[in-house]
Protein backbone atom coordinates (compact mmCIF):
# COMPACT_ATOMS: atom_id res chain seq x y z
CA UNK A 1 0.00 0.00 0.00
CA UNK A 2 1.26 3.46 -0.87
CA UNK A 3 0.96 6.03 1.94
CA UNK A 4 0.48 9.70 1.08
CA UNK A 5 1.23 12.83 3.10
CA UNK A 6 -1.47 14.32 5.32
CA UNK A 7 -3.20 17.40 4.03
CA UNK A 8 -3.34 20.69 5.89
CA UNK A 9 -7.00 19.99 6.51
CA UNK A 10 -6.17 16.71 8.21
CA UNK A 11 -3.52 18.35 10.40
CA UNK A 12 -6.10 20.86 11.58
CA UNK A 13 -8.54 18.06 12.35
CA UNK A 14 -5.97 16.01 14.23
CA UNK A 15 -5.01 18.96 16.42
CA UNK A 16 -8.56 19.22 17.74
CA UNK A 17 -9.21 15.63 18.73
CA UNK A 18 -7.87 13.29 21.39
CA UNK A 19 -5.02 11.04 20.32
CA UNK A 20 -5.32 7.30 20.59
CA UNK A 21 -9.05 7.30 19.74
CA UNK A 22 -9.41 8.44 16.15
CA UNK A 23 -8.44 6.55 13.04
CA UNK A 24 -7.76 7.66 9.50
CA UNK A 25 -6.56 6.22 6.26
CA UNK A 26 -4.58 7.91 3.50
CA UNK A 27 -3.87 5.30 0.85
CA UNK A 28 -4.27 4.80 -2.87
CA UNK A 29 -6.51 1.77 -2.54
CA UNK A 30 -7.70 -1.03 -0.30
CA UNK A 31 -10.60 -2.58 1.52
CA UNK A 32 -12.10 -1.67 4.87
CA UNK A 33 -11.19 -4.99 6.52
CA UNK A 34 -7.48 -4.66 5.64
CA UNK A 35 -5.69 -3.66 8.84
CA UNK A 36 -2.80 -2.12 6.90
CA UNK A 37 -5.11 0.56 5.51
CA UNK A 38 -5.61 1.93 9.01
CA UNK A 39 -3.38 3.74 11.49
CA UNK A 40 -4.32 4.45 15.09
CA UNK A 41 -3.41 8.10 15.60
CA UNK A 42 -0.95 8.66 18.42
CA UNK A 43 0.79 5.30 18.21
CA UNK A 44 4.40 5.28 17.05
CA UNK A 45 6.50 2.67 18.84
CA UNK A 46 5.26 0.55 17.24
CA UNK A 47 2.48 2.08 15.10
CA UNK A 48 -0.80 0.22 15.39
CA UNK A 49 -2.75 -0.84 12.31
CA UNK A 50 -6.31 -2.12 12.68
CA UNK A 51 -9.79 -1.43 11.33
CA UNK A 52 -11.97 0.89 13.45
CA UNK A 53 -13.88 -0.57 16.34
CA UNK A 54 -17.62 0.10 16.65
CA UNK A 55 -18.31 3.65 17.80
CA UNK A 56 -14.83 5.03 17.08
CA UNK A 57 -14.35 8.26 15.14
CA UNK A 58 -13.07 7.31 11.71
CA UNK A 59 -11.36 9.44 9.07
CA UNK A 60 -10.90 8.28 5.47
CA UNK A 61 -9.01 11.36 4.44
CA UNK A 62 -7.07 12.70 1.44
CA UNK A 63 -8.39 9.75 -0.55
CA UNK A 64 -6.93 9.44 -4.03
CA UNK A 65 -7.64 5.82 -4.95
CA UNK A 66 -10.45 3.46 -3.93
CA UNK A 67 -11.63 2.16 -0.59
CA UNK A 68 -14.21 -0.65 -0.66
CA UNK A 69 -16.53 -1.50 2.21
CA UNK A 70 -16.19 -5.29 2.25
CA UNK A 71 -17.60 -5.92 5.73
CA UNK A 72 -20.16 -4.49 8.14
CA UNK A 73 -18.89 -1.38 9.91
CA UNK A 74 -20.31 0.89 12.61
CA UNK A 75 -18.13 3.93 13.33
CA UNK A 76 -19.32 6.82 15.49
CA UNK A 77 -18.37 9.80 13.36
CA UNK A 78 -17.29 8.96 9.80
CA UNK A 79 -15.51 11.59 7.70
CA UNK A 80 -14.56 10.80 4.09
CA UNK A 81 -12.82 13.39 1.94
CA UNK A 82 -10.72 13.35 -1.20
CA UNK A 83 -7.41 14.96 -2.05
CA UNK A 84 -7.77 15.70 -5.76
CA UNK A 85 -11.33 14.69 -6.61
CA UNK A 86 -10.24 11.30 -7.90
CA UNK A 87 -11.01 9.34 -4.74
CA UNK A 88 -13.80 6.73 -4.67
CA UNK A 89 -15.50 5.10 -1.71
CA UNK A 90 -17.36 1.96 -2.79
CA UNK A 91 -20.20 0.19 -1.00
CA UNK A 92 -21.28 -2.86 -3.03
CA UNK A 93 -23.09 -4.44 -0.07
CA UNK A 94 -22.93 -4.96 3.69
CA UNK A 95 -24.10 -2.46 6.31
CA UNK A 96 -22.48 0.85 7.16
CA UNK A 97 -23.93 2.37 10.31
CA UNK A 98 -22.74 5.65 11.84
CA UNK A 99 -24.02 8.32 14.19
CA UNK A 100 -22.87 10.99 11.74
CA UNK A 101 -21.34 10.98 8.26
CA UNK A 102 -19.57 13.89 6.58
CA UNK A 103 -18.95 13.03 2.92
CA UNK A 104 -16.67 15.37 0.97
CA UNK A 105 -15.38 17.49 -0.39
CA UNK A 106 -14.02 16.26 -3.75
CA UNK A 107 -14.65 12.54 -3.94
CA UNK A 108 -17.30 10.07 -5.13
CA UNK A 109 -19.30 7.66 -2.95
CA UNK A 110 -20.76 4.83 -5.05
CA UNK A 111 -23.38 2.65 -3.36
CA UNK A 112 -24.49 -0.33 -5.42
CA UNK A 113 -25.99 -2.39 -2.63
CA UNK A 114 -26.28 -2.86 1.10
CA UNK A 115 -27.50 -0.32 3.65
CA UNK A 116 -25.96 2.96 4.74
CA UNK A 117 -27.68 3.87 8.00
CA UNK A 118 -26.74 7.19 9.60
CA UNK A 119 -28.05 9.66 12.13
CA UNK A 120 -26.94 12.90 10.47
CA UNK A 121 -25.76 12.81 6.84
CA UNK A 122 -23.87 15.82 5.42
CA UNK A 123 -22.53 15.76 1.87
CA UNK A 124 -20.48 18.14 -0.25
CA UNK A 125 -19.21 15.54 -2.74
CA UNK A 126 -20.78 13.18 -5.29
CA UNK A 127 -23.02 10.34 -4.07
CA UNK A 128 -24.41 7.74 -6.48
CA UNK A 129 -27.15 5.54 -5.04
CA UNK A 130 -27.49 2.89 -7.74
CA UNK A 131 -29.01 0.22 -5.52
CA UNK A 132 -29.47 -0.52 -1.84
CA UNK A 133 -30.75 1.74 0.94
CA UNK A 134 -29.64 5.01 2.48
CA UNK A 135 -31.35 5.70 5.78
CA UNK A 136 -30.86 8.95 7.73
CA UNK A 137 -32.54 10.96 10.45
CA UNK A 138 -31.40 14.14 8.70
CA UNK A 139 -29.78 14.67 5.32
CA UNK A 140 -28.04 17.82 4.04
CA UNK A 141 -26.60 18.24 0.54
CA UNK A 142 -24.72 21.50 0.60
CA UNK A 143 -22.09 23.78 -0.90
CA UNK A 144 -18.88 24.68 0.94
CA UNK A 145 -16.08 27.10 0.03
CA UNK A 146 -12.67 25.67 -0.83
CA UNK A 147 -10.61 28.71 0.02
CA UNK A 148 -10.09 31.25 -2.74
CA UNK A 149 -10.23 28.56 -5.45
CA UNK A 150 -13.97 28.03 -5.46
CA UNK A 151 -16.68 25.80 -4.03
CA UNK A 152 -17.49 22.13 -3.64
CA UNK A 153 -21.18 21.37 -4.18
CA UNK A 154 -22.93 18.16 -3.24
CA UNK A 155 -24.35 16.15 -6.15
CA UNK A 156 -26.67 13.25 -5.28
CA UNK A 157 -27.96 10.83 -7.95
CA UNK A 158 -30.49 8.08 -7.22
CA UNK A 159 -30.94 5.77 -10.18
CA UNK A 160 -31.74 2.18 -9.23
CA UNK A 161 -35.32 0.97 -9.61
CA UNK A 162 -35.19 -0.70 -6.18
CA UNK A 163 -33.03 1.95 -4.50
CA UNK A 164 -34.41 3.75 -1.44
CA UNK A 165 -33.41 6.96 0.30
CA UNK A 166 -35.34 7.35 3.53
CA UNK A 167 -35.01 10.54 5.58
CA UNK A 168 -37.00 10.37 8.80
CA UNK A 169 -36.54 14.07 9.52
CA UNK A 170 -35.38 16.86 7.20
CA UNK A 171 -33.77 16.69 3.76
CA UNK A 172 -32.08 19.93 2.67
CA UNK A 173 -30.76 20.33 -0.88
CA UNK A 174 -28.89 23.63 -1.05
CA UNK A 175 -27.38 24.96 2.18
CA UNK A 176 -24.12 26.58 3.14
CA UNK A 177 -24.56 30.19 2.03
CA UNK A 178 -25.69 32.18 -1.00
CA UNK A 179 -23.39 30.63 -3.62
CA UNK A 180 -26.18 31.00 -6.18
CA UNK A 181 -24.59 34.32 -7.11
CA UNK A 182 -21.88 32.26 -8.81
CA UNK A 183 -24.36 29.75 -10.23
CA UNK A 184 -22.96 26.98 -8.02
CA UNK A 185 -25.37 24.84 -6.07
CA UNK A 186 -26.15 21.44 -4.65
CA UNK A 187 -28.42 19.07 -6.55
CA UNK A 188 -30.44 15.89 -6.18
CA UNK A 189 -31.22 13.89 -9.33
CA UNK A 190 -34.00 11.33 -8.81
CA UNK A 191 -34.07 8.93 -11.76
CA UNK A 192 -35.63 5.89 -10.12
CA UNK A 193 -36.46 4.24 -6.83
CA UNK A 194 -38.11 5.77 -3.77
CA UNK A 195 -37.25 8.97 -1.92
CA UNK A 196 -39.21 9.15 1.33
CA UNK A 197 -38.84 12.31 3.43
CA UNK A 198 -40.35 13.93 6.49
CA UNK A 199 -39.75 17.54 5.38
CA UNK A 200 -38.03 18.50 2.14
CA UNK A 201 -36.31 21.85 1.58
CA UNK A 202 -34.67 22.82 -1.71
CA UNK A 203 -32.58 26.00 -1.78
CA UNK A 204 -32.61 26.68 1.96
CA UNK A 205 -30.10 29.57 2.00
CA UNK A 206 -28.13 28.68 -1.13
CA UNK A 207 -28.80 27.39 -4.63
CA UNK A 208 -30.42 23.95 -4.68
CA UNK A 209 -31.98 21.90 -7.47
CA UNK A 210 -34.05 18.73 -7.34
CA UNK A 211 -34.54 17.09 -10.75
CA UNK A 212 -36.91 14.16 -11.10
CA UNK A 213 -37.04 11.99 -14.21
CA UNK A 214 -38.71 8.97 -12.61
CA UNK A 215 -39.24 7.16 -9.36
CA UNK A 216 -41.32 8.33 -6.42
CA UNK A 217 -40.77 11.28 -4.09
CA UNK A 218 -42.97 11.13 -0.99
CA UNK A 219 -42.71 14.04 1.48
CA UNK A 220 -44.77 15.39 4.35
CA UNK A 221 -43.93 18.97 3.35
CA UNK A 222 -41.91 20.77 0.67
CA UNK A 223 -40.40 24.28 0.48
CA UNK A 224 -38.44 25.81 -2.39
CA UNK A 225 -36.39 28.89 -1.43
CA UNK A 226 -37.04 28.97 2.31
CA UNK A 227 -34.79 31.84 3.41
CA UNK A 228 -33.52 35.10 2.00
CA UNK A 229 -30.50 34.22 -0.15
CA UNK A 230 -31.96 30.82 -0.95
CA UNK A 231 -32.94 29.76 -4.45
CA UNK A 232 -34.75 26.45 -4.90
CA UNK A 233 -35.62 24.77 -8.21
CA UNK A 234 -37.74 21.63 -8.68
CA UNK A 235 -37.68 20.16 -12.19
CA UNK A 236 -40.32 17.41 -12.57
CA UNK A 237 -40.21 15.54 -15.88
CA UNK A 238 -41.44 12.08 -14.90
CA UNK A 239 -42.39 9.87 -11.98
CA UNK A 240 -44.53 11.04 -9.09
CA UNK A 241 -44.19 13.68 -6.38
CA UNK A 242 -46.56 13.40 -3.44
CA UNK A 243 -46.57 16.09 -0.75
CA UNK A 244 -48.99 15.12 1.97
CA UNK A 245 -49.07 18.50 3.71
CA UNK A 246 -48.28 22.04 2.57
CA UNK A 247 -46.02 23.03 -0.33
CA UNK A 248 -44.42 26.48 -0.58
CA UNK A 249 -42.68 27.74 -3.70
CA UNK A 250 -40.73 30.87 -2.73
CA UNK A 251 -41.07 31.43 1.00
CA UNK A 252 -38.47 34.04 2.00
CA UNK A 253 -36.26 33.35 -1.03
CA UNK A 254 -36.79 32.42 -4.67
CA UNK A 255 -38.64 29.27 -5.65
CA UNK A 256 -39.21 27.85 -9.11
CA UNK A 257 -41.23 24.74 -9.98
CA UNK A 258 -40.93 23.47 -13.56
CA UNK A 259 -43.19 20.56 -14.49
CA UNK A 260 -43.12 19.03 -17.95
CA UNK A 261 -44.44 15.59 -17.04
CA UNK A 262 -45.16 13.28 -14.17
CA UNK A 263 -47.78 13.46 -11.43
CA UNK A 264 -47.68 16.07 -8.68
CA UNK A 265 -50.06 15.80 -5.73
CA UNK A 266 -50.34 18.25 -2.82
CA UNK A 267 -52.54 17.08 0.03
CA UNK A 268 -53.05 20.49 1.66
CA UNK A 269 -52.17 23.94 0.25
CA UNK A 270 -49.88 25.15 -2.53
CA UNK A 271 -48.47 28.66 -1.96
CA UNK A 272 -46.45 30.73 -4.44
CA UNK A 273 -44.66 33.72 -2.87
CA UNK A 274 -45.40 33.24 0.82
CA UNK A 275 -43.50 36.12 2.50
CA UNK A 276 -42.41 39.65 1.73
CA UNK A 277 -39.27 39.36 -0.36
CA UNK A 278 -40.21 35.87 -1.48
CA UNK A 279 -40.92 34.97 -5.11
CA UNK A 280 -42.52 31.79 -6.45
CA UNK A 281 -43.16 30.68 -10.03
CA UNK A 282 -44.80 27.51 -11.33
CA UNK A 283 -44.72 26.36 -14.96
CA UNK A 284 -46.98 23.43 -15.88
CA UNK A 285 -46.54 22.20 -19.44
CA UNK A 286 -46.05 19.09 -21.56
CA UNK A 287 -48.12 16.25 -20.13
CA UNK A 288 -47.86 17.09 -16.44
CA UNK A 289 -50.73 16.77 -13.96
CA UNK A 290 -51.11 18.76 -10.75
CA UNK A 291 -53.67 18.02 -8.05
CA UNK A 292 -54.04 20.23 -4.96
CA UNK A 293 -56.34 18.88 -2.29
CA UNK A 294 -57.22 22.19 -0.65
CA UNK A 295 -56.42 25.71 -1.86
CA UNK A 296 -53.75 27.58 -3.82
CA UNK A 297 -52.42 31.00 -2.92
CA UNK A 298 -50.61 32.79 -5.74
CA UNK A 299 -48.85 36.06 -4.85
CA UNK A 300 -50.11 37.48 -1.56
CA UNK A 301 -47.19 38.78 0.55
CA UNK A 302 -44.60 37.71 -2.01
CA UNK A 303 -44.66 37.58 -5.81
CA UNK A 304 -46.42 34.62 -7.40
CA UNK A 305 -46.86 33.54 -11.02
CA UNK A 306 -48.45 30.41 -12.53
CA UNK A 307 -48.23 29.48 -16.24
CA UNK A 308 -50.16 26.52 -17.70
CA UNK A 309 -49.69 25.18 -21.22
CA UNK A 310 -49.67 21.90 -23.16
CA UNK A 311 -51.75 18.78 -22.56
CA UNK A 312 -51.91 19.42 -18.83
CA UNK A 313 -54.47 19.05 -16.07
CA UNK A 314 -54.51 21.30 -13.01
CA UNK A 315 -57.04 20.59 -10.25
CA UNK A 316 -57.56 22.52 -7.01
CA UNK A 317 -60.51 23.23 -4.73
CA UNK A 318 -59.95 27.02 -4.74
CA UNK A 319 -57.34 29.10 -6.54
CA UNK A 320 -56.70 32.48 -4.92
CA UNK A 321 -54.76 34.97 -7.04
CA UNK A 322 -53.51 37.66 -4.68
CA UNK A 323 -52.56 41.30 -5.22
CA UNK A 324 -49.05 40.22 -6.22
CA UNK A 325 -50.12 37.20 -8.26
CA UNK A 326 -50.87 36.34 -11.86
CA UNK A 327 -52.10 33.31 -13.79
CA UNK A 328 -51.49 32.54 -17.48
CA UNK A 329 -53.77 29.82 -18.90
CA UNK A 330 -52.50 29.11 -22.40
CA UNK A 331 -53.71 25.53 -22.82
CA UNK A 332 -54.83 22.51 -20.84
CA UNK A 333 -57.60 21.97 -18.32
CA UNK A 334 -57.96 24.11 -15.20
CA UNK A 335 -60.44 22.62 -12.74
CA UNK A 336 -61.34 24.62 -9.63
CA UNK A 337 -63.02 27.75 -8.39
CA UNK A 338 -61.00 30.93 -9.05
CA UNK A 339 -60.90 34.13 -6.98
CA UNK A 340 -58.87 36.73 -8.83
CA UNK A 341 -57.60 39.82 -7.02
CA UNK A 342 -55.01 40.90 -9.57
CA UNK A 343 -54.41 39.44 -13.03
CA UNK A 344 -55.64 36.43 -15.03
CA UNK A 345 -54.90 35.82 -18.75
CA UNK A 346 -57.07 33.22 -20.51
CA UNK A 347 -55.70 32.47 -24.00
CA UNK A 348 -56.31 28.73 -24.40
CA UNK A 349 -57.55 25.53 -22.80
CA UNK A 350 -60.68 25.64 -20.65
CA UNK A 351 -61.83 26.42 -17.12
CA UNK A 352 -64.18 24.19 -15.13
CA UNK A 353 -65.32 26.04 -12.02
CA UNK A 354 -66.77 29.32 -10.81
CA UNK A 355 -64.83 32.56 -11.29
CA UNK A 356 -65.02 35.72 -9.15
CA UNK A 357 -63.11 38.67 -10.57
CA UNK A 358 -62.68 41.06 -7.63
CA UNK A 359 -62.78 44.85 -7.56
CA UNK A 360 -59.54 46.21 -9.02
CA UNK A 361 -58.68 42.89 -10.69
CA UNK A 362 -58.24 42.31 -14.42
CA UNK A 363 -59.39 39.24 -16.34
CA UNK A 364 -58.15 39.07 -19.95
CA UNK A 365 -59.61 36.78 -22.64
CA UNK A 366 -57.08 36.43 -25.45
CA UNK A 367 -55.99 34.42 -28.46
CA UNK A 368 -58.90 34.71 -30.88
CA UNK A 369 -61.91 32.40 -31.12
CA UNK A 370 -64.07 31.25 -28.23
CA UNK A 371 -62.75 30.55 -24.74
CA UNK A 372 -64.78 28.01 -22.75
CA UNK A 373 -65.71 28.41 -19.09
CA UNK A 374 -67.83 25.69 -17.47
CA UNK A 375 -69.21 27.48 -14.43
CA UNK A 376 -70.50 30.81 -13.16
CA UNK A 377 -68.67 34.10 -13.74
CA UNK A 378 -69.05 37.12 -11.47
CA UNK A 379 -67.19 40.22 -12.63
CA UNK A 380 -66.61 42.98 -10.06
CA UNK A 381 -63.45 44.30 -11.73
CA UNK A 382 -62.42 44.55 -15.38
CA UNK A 383 -63.21 41.89 -17.98
CA UNK A 384 -61.47 42.48 -21.28
CA UNK A 385 -61.60 40.47 -24.50
CA UNK A 386 -59.13 40.82 -27.35
CA UNK A 387 -60.45 41.59 -30.83
CA UNK A 388 -61.97 38.47 -32.35
CA UNK A 389 -62.18 36.68 -28.99
CA UNK A 390 -65.34 35.86 -27.02
CA UNK A 391 -66.11 34.09 -23.76
CA UNK A 392 -68.59 31.22 -23.57
CA UNK A 393 -69.94 30.97 -20.00
CA UNK A 394 -71.95 27.79 -19.46
CA UNK A 395 -73.25 28.98 -16.09
CA UNK A 396 -74.57 32.34 -14.85
CA UNK A 397 -72.82 35.57 -15.84
CA UNK A 398 -73.11 38.55 -13.43
CA UNK A 399 -71.44 41.83 -14.29
CA UNK A 400 -70.90 44.46 -11.59
CA UNK A 401 -67.79 45.99 -13.13
CA UNK A 402 -66.37 46.89 -16.52
CA UNK A 403 -66.96 44.45 -19.38
CA UNK A 404 -66.14 44.77 -23.07
CA UNK A 405 -66.46 41.05 -23.89
CA UNK A 406 -68.97 39.26 -26.05
CA UNK A 407 -70.51 36.75 -23.64
CA UNK A 408 -72.01 33.58 -25.08
CA UNK A 409 -74.45 31.63 -22.93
Amino acid sequence: MKTCALTVLLLCILSTRALGQDLFTCVDGGVWSNAQCWYVEGTANPPQHRPPNPGETTYVTALQGEITLDTDASPGLLVIDGATGAGDFLQPGNTLQAAKEIIGPVLTFNQTGGTNSVGQFIMTATYNLQDGQLEANGETIQTVPLGPSGYSAGQFTQSGVTSEDTVNGVLIVGAGGPSYVLGIGASYDLQGGLLSVGYEGVGENSLGTLSQEGGENDAQGLTLGALYGGSGIYDLNGGSLSVKGEEVVGQGGMGEFQQKGGRHTVGSSLILGAQNGGSGTYTLEGTGTLYVGYDEGIGFLGLGSFTQNGETRHTAAIIHIGRKGEYHLMDGALLGNIVNANWFAFSGGHVSGDVINNVGAQFFVLGGGVRLMFGNFTNNGTLNCAIGTSLHVFGEFINNGKNDCVIIH
